[in-house]
C-alpha cells in the first residue's frame, strides 16, 4: 500500500498491481509464467514484485522523483485496495453467473478504466501525440516568440540568425517538457465518466475453469481493440472501442460497444471452459496487445503458441 510523500516515498511504481497478478500466478507458488511476446519465446518465471514497474513511473517528468507520483501512487493504492478486498468475491460471482450489483458493476468499471489509462501503451500513445502536436507547433510559435522580441527590443537582438536560434532553443525545450509531462496519461485513470461509460457496454463475461489452459494477463492488464464495424473516424473512442479484461485466470470481461437497445448495459456469460479455439482466441488477443510481456499460471498455451509459430516458419 502506498504511503504520504512526507512519510515514505515509493520509487518501484507498478503499472500492474502486484495483487491483480497474483490472481495468474503458478498454483502453491508466488510466480508467474512468463512469455517474450515480441521474442516468443519462454522467460524464467518471474514474482509479481519485479514485473511491470518502473521508477516514479507516474512523476511528471516519468523517472524522476517528485510529489506528483507519490500523490498519484496514493490515489490508484486506494482503488486497488477496494479491488484486493472484493476482487474473489466478484469472481466467485462471476463464476456462479450471478449479475453483478449496480454498485460492482461500477466499482469493477473503475478498475477496468484505471488499469486501461495507467497502461505502457496509454501513456506512450498519449505522449507521441504531444510530440507530434509539439513539433508541429514549434516553428509557428518560435518565429511569433522571435519576431516580438526583435520588435520591442530591437537594440538587444540584433544578429537575426543567433536571436532565431535562442527563440527556437527556448520553445523546442519548453515545448519537450511539456510533451514529456505524464499527467496528461494519467489524469484520465481518475476520471469517472469512462467508468460509466463502461457500466453501459455490453458485458460478456467469459468462465473458463480449465486447468491446463488458464487465461493469461501481461503488461497491459486490460487491452483496447477497434472494431471494424465502426467507421475509423470514431473506432479509437473509448465506447466505441472493446476493452477485454482477463480478471483472473477463470474469468475474462469483454466490454463491447451496444448497438442497441436491448445490449445497452447487457451481461451474458459464456462458459467456454472446454472451448480450446474460444480459451486461445482470447489469450491470444492479450499476446499481440501487450506492451512486451504476458504471464500465466501455466506454460501450456505458451508452449503450444511457440510450437505453432516454428511450424508455421517452416512452411
Amino acid at each position: 500500500m502506498s504511503n504520504e510523500f512526507t512519510n515514505q516515498t515509493t520509487k518501484n511504481q507498478h503499472v500492474v498491481p502486484q495483487r491483480h497478478l497474483k490472481n495468474f500466478t503458478i498454483s502453491n507458488d508466488t510466480k508467474l509464467e512468463c512469455l517474450n511476446a515480441d521474442a516468443m519465446r519462454l522467460e524464467k518465471t518471474r514474482s509479481p514484485k519485479s514485473i511491470c514497474s518502473a521508477d516514479f513511473f507516474y512523476a511528471l517528468d516519468s523517472g524522476k522523483e517528485d510529489e506528483y507520483s507519490q500523490i498519484v501512487e496514493k490515489a490508484f493504492g486506494n482503488i486497488e485496495d477496494w479491488y484486493g478486498d472484493n476482487i474473489d468475491r466478484i469472481e466467485n460471482l462471476l463464476i456462479s453467473k450471478q449479475v453483478l450489483s449496480n454498485n460492482d458493476k461500477h466499482a469493477v468499471s473503475w478498475v477496468i478504466a484505471n488499469f486501461y489509462f495507467r497502461g505502457y501503451k496509454f501513456r506512450f500513445q498519449t505522449k507521441k501525440m504531444l510530440g507530434k502536436l509539439m513539433d508541429w507547433l514549434a516553428p509557428n510559435i518560435s518565429e511569433h516568440i522571435h519576431s516580438e522580441c526583435v520588435s520591442e527590443h530591437p537594440n538587444i537582438f540584433s544578429d537575426e540568425n543567433k536571436s532565431k536560434e535562442i527563440a527556437k532553443k527556448v520553445v523546442d525545450d519548453g515545448l519537450s517538457a511539456y510533451a514529456r509531462n505524464t499527467s496528461y496519461a494519467t489524469n484520465r485513470a481518475f476520471d469517472e465518466k469512462f467508468a460509466n461509460t463502461l457500466t453501459h457496454k455490453k458485458w460478456q463475461i467469459l468462465i473458463n475453469n480449465s486447468v491446463e489452459f488458464p487465461f493469461i494477463t501481461g503488461d497491459e492488464a486490460v487491452i483496447g481493440i477497434t472494431n471494424d464495424k465502426i467507421p475509423k473516424m470514431f473506432a479509437n473512442g473509448f465506447l466505441a472501442l472493446t476493452h477485454i479484461f482477463n480478471l483472473s485466470s477463470k474469468i475474462a470481461i469483454i466490454a463491447s460497444y451496444p448497438y442497441n437497445e436491448e445490449m445497452h448495459g447487457q451481461v451474458v456469460f459464456k462458459d467456454i471452459t472446454e472451448n480450446k479455439p474460444e480459451i486461445f482466441k482470447n489469450n491470444l488477443l492479450y499476446v499481440n496487445h501487450t506492451y512486451k510481456y504476458c504471464y500465466a499460471s501455466k506454460k501450456s498455451f505458451f508452449e503450444k503458441l511457440i510450437n505453432s509459430e516454428r511450424r508455421n516458419k517452416k512452411i
